[in-house]
């Protein structure tokens, strides 16, 4: 089992690992991608700002030759045939000019030199016309589409005394040759791509062929953008504006061939992992059978040992190392706590004896000691009676009064002894809980209570559904006698005491109250009520030992139940004992 549970906690730390280096090689070619992406399309947007400007340099000087400025001048048949032949293109250059033209500064054409069945679109004459009116200098238009041909074209107004009189506008093709593709496919790198077109309407080209442009925005964006291609997936770009033109260089590059060296790593380290993995189970199996088999006998010692067998040993063979010596030191232990344990049995059940000894004599003293209490207080008592009863006429009040005290003062006496060995009685002995019938139960410490029922003529309800219980008889019986007895003693004269028992069930437990119309608890003293000798009243209001409610209190501790009151001063108690309450017969 453990081989198992150390191969899959290998395993999934390796997975775990793999993806946490994955995520790493993956984020970390990422960025790496990107930045090189930046790279690439700042450096393509600098050649381009630098042919840019190369190529208004060029316009510029055709636009200041001789033959263009006399036409302007004088616009007439000689000067036209001139203007003509110079601006035809040079044979090198006839397959990238596509067209030359002079136009008047109100947009007129007045020269065309080259293939008029090119389509251009004459709004974008007319713009560049215009711009360069009025700047005063070079311009360069977007990028136009027209079939399967790009163009793009410049102009350069013609100045006459410093002022534009006409511009000169050209149009070139955009054209590739392999060595010039070669070189960018080697600055921007392997699956990438360059686009290059214009933002404000115009087309888009990769230098070769027209190409639909980026689904997003481009012109406004400084980082990397992501969209979607049909054709490759998700694609990560870079666009940079190129300055002096209307032109946006972008480049774009596959997200899944940014993320094939990590894909690559990734399997490699999968392999790797694999492998290991097979070494290091093998070699935890191995070392498993020389570990497990010693540790699997010293475990079922282990397990004998807390069940209380002290026989057991663990053998080691001549195992020397940790093992064998943990072995060893187990069975010295066992044996140390086998002798422990038995001259501990020996020295309890001593000490037992001597206990129960003591509490026997203990017992025995206290109960003579009673005895011999009570006599004395016995013989008080009747003489006092005698002396009431018989020589009441010789004695004076006063005298009378002594006789009447000396009584009372022994039978209380003689009740508090009574209370104190019931007491006693009830906190030494260890009760046998079992199933009580508390409609029984109530019944029975009625009968004990039922003088003081009659002498204060109160009324008794007892609910007549009282449940069964868990508890111990007897004590119960001698529990409600001393409630009702309270709830009847501790109501004022002038009022006729009215209690009732009734128990509600929850939860397994059944709870019994005890209320009454009497005179009611303060809330600070509901607690202290259930002490020794606590005692609220004097004996003169109310008789009593004050220890009626503390032999409450302890049999319900020893019955394991509990017990409390809820009163409030005027308004009468509520005394309550809960106790577990006893299943019926085939209750789950």
């Amino acid at each position: 089992m453990l081989p198992l549970q150390i191969g899959g906690l290998l395993l999934l730390g390796v997975v775990i690992g793999a993806f946490a280096v994955y995520g790493s090689v993956r984020d970390s070619a990422m960025r790496q991608s990107v930045r090189r992406l930046g790279d690439v399309t700042d450096e393509l947007r600098g050649m381009l700002d630098a042919n840019g400007a190369q190529y208004r340099k060029v316009v510029r000087a055709i636009a200041d030759t001789a033959p263009v400025v006399a036409f302007v001048r004088t616009p007439d048949a000689a000067h036209h045939d001139a203007v003509t032949r110079a601006l035809e293109p040079a044979p090198n250059a006839a397959k990238e000019i596509a067209l030359r033209e002079i136009r008047s500064a109100a947009n007129v054409l007045l020269v065309r030199v080259g293939n008029e069945r090119v389509l251009l679109d004459p709004a974008i004459d007319a713009a560049l016309v215009r711009d360069a009116v009025a700047n005063n200098g070079e311009v360069i238009g977007p990028i136009h589409v027209v079939g399967d041909s790009v163009f793009y074209a410049a102009a350069a107004p013609i100045r006459v005394r410093g002022k534009p009189h006409a511009v000169y506008v050209e149009w070139r093709r955009i054209t590739s040759t392999p060595e010039a593709r070669q070189q960018l496919n080697t600055l921007i790198g392997s699956g990438a791509t360059l686009l290059l077109g214009s933002t404000e309407g115009g087309g888009w080209t990769d230098l070769e062929h027209t190409v639909a442009g980026p689904p997003v925005a481009v012109d406004t964006a400084t980082g990397p953008i992501r969209y979607d291609r049909p054709e490759t997936g998700p694609v990560v770009a870079m666009a940079r504006h190129v300055p002096g033109t209307p032109w946006t260089v972008l480049v774009e590059f596959s997200r899944a061939e940014s993320l094939a060296p990590a894909m690559r790593f990734l399997g490699r380290f999968g392999v790797i992992t694999a492998i290991l993995l097979v070494v290091l189970l093998a070699g935890t199996w191995m070392a498993s059978r020389r570990l497990m088999r010693p540790l699997a006998d010293l475990t079922h010692a282990a397990e004998a040992v807390a069940r209380g067998q002290f026989d057991g040993a663990v053998s080691a063979g001549d195992r020397q190392d940790e093992i064998g010596r943990l072995a060893t030191a187990f069975t010295t232990m066992v044996a140390h706590v086998r002798e422990s344990q038995e001259e501990l049995e020996r020295r309890v059940a001593e000490r037992t004896r001597e206990l129960k000894e003591r509490n026997e004599e203990l017992e025995a003293f206290g109960y003579s000691l009673a005895h011999d209490l009570r006599a004395p207080l016995r013989a008080m008592q009747g003489f006092s009676q005698a002396l009431l009863e018989d020589h009441a006429a010789q004695l004076d009040p006063t005298g009378r009064h002594y006789a009447e005290l000396v009584s009372d003062g022994a039978q209380t006496m003689d009740r508090m002894i009574l209370d104190l060995l019931n007491y006693s009685r009830v906190a030494r002995t260890d009760l046998d809980n079992g199933p009580v019938d508390l409609a029984q139960t109530v019944s029975a410490a009625t009968r004990q209570v039922k003088g003081d029922l009659a002498a204060r003529r109160a009324r008794l309800t007892v609910d007549p559904t009282l449940p069964a219980a868990v508890g111990h008889p007897a004590t119960l019986v001698q529990v409600f006698a001393n409630l009702i007895g309270n709830a009847v003693k501790f109501v004022p004269a002038d009022r006729i005491p009215e209690v009732r028992v009734r128990a509600i069930q929850h939860d397994g437990t059944v709870r019994v109250w005890v209320e009454d119309n009497g005179i009611g608890i303060e809330p600070q003293f509901q607690q202290k009520i259930f002490g020794v000798f606590e005692r609220l009243h004097g004996a003169d209001e109310y008789s009593g030992t004050g220890i009626g409610l503390a032999i409450v209190r302890k049999a319900m501790e020893k019955m394991g139940g509990t017990v409390g009151v809820e009163s409030a001063v005027g308004a009468g108690s509520r005394f309550w004992i809960e106790l577990p309450r006893m299943e019926a017969p085939g209750a789950a």
